[in-house]
């Protein structure tokens, strides 16, 4: 075996045994968590551009009410997700939310909210809607 193939094959057993260590570190930090789940429900599934509507839902964990946690509208565009500027509020004592959300760009338009409660013992979550944007 020559040198450099001898060093390509040490790389790769380094990165695939790195990667080993990420995936499996990762689900025990996961199982400690506690899951949570937000709803989502659009006032409006078609706007005109420029025109005002609302989201809103609520936000629990094992079926309890997580108050204070941020949640923020986010948008699909070019290969990603992108917060929406001024789209962020918290949650109430009961984990009820409600945003105000105006969009301009005409089509189809993949929205989401993301819930963060603060600390690292409730889990992430997302939920997802479409609204269409008339041109």
């Amino acid at each position: 075996m020559s040198k450099l193939t001898a060093r390509r094959s040490g790389a790769l057993v380094a990165a695939v045994a790195a990667a080993s260590t990420v995936i499996v570190g990762a689900p025990a930090e996961a199982a400690d968590m506690a899951s949570s789940r937000v709803t989502l429900r659009a006032s409006d599934h078609e706007v005109d551009p420029g025109e005002q509507f609302v989201l809103r839902g609520r936000m629990t964990s094992e079926g309890d009410a997580v108050a204070g946690s941020p949640v923020r509208v986010q948008a699909y565009r070019d290969g990603g997700w992108v917060n929406l500027r001024g789209a962020v509020v918290s949650t109430n004592d009961d984990g009820y939310y409600r945003v105000r959300v105006v969009l301009s760009s005409g089509g189809d338009r993949d929205l989401r909210v993301v819930a963060n409660p603060a600390g690292d013992t409730i889990r992430t979550a997302r939920a997802y809607t479409v609204v269409r944007v008339l041109a």
